[in-house]
């Protein structure tokens, strides 16, 4: 049972990190249209740039692009503020 259980575990924790990349594409989105992308601190402004750096600005009536996975990889590296 262990094996198994390791195995979803390992499911769980990839698909809470997919979950986290959307959150922040979303963050992102509402930083832009808002307009305080100045008023960010050290940390944040960090993960706004790498959020912007995956996913560019979505435009009234347009949909994200989707890919998530450069911005998946950043959350799942050492250098997340």
């Amino acid at each position: 049972m262990a094996p198994t259980a390791a195995r979803r575990l390992h499911e769980m924790a990839g698909l809470a990190l997919r979950l986290a990349a959307v959150e922040l594409m979303c963050g992102a989105q509402a930083v832009d249209l808002r307009g305080h992308a100045g008023e960010l601190g050290e940390g944040t402004g960090r993960a706004y740039a790498a959020a912007r750096r995956s996913v560019p600005f979505v435009g009234a009536g347009e949909a994200p692009e989707g890919d998530l996975d450069a911005l998946e990889d950043w959350l799942a590296g050492d250098d997340v503020p």
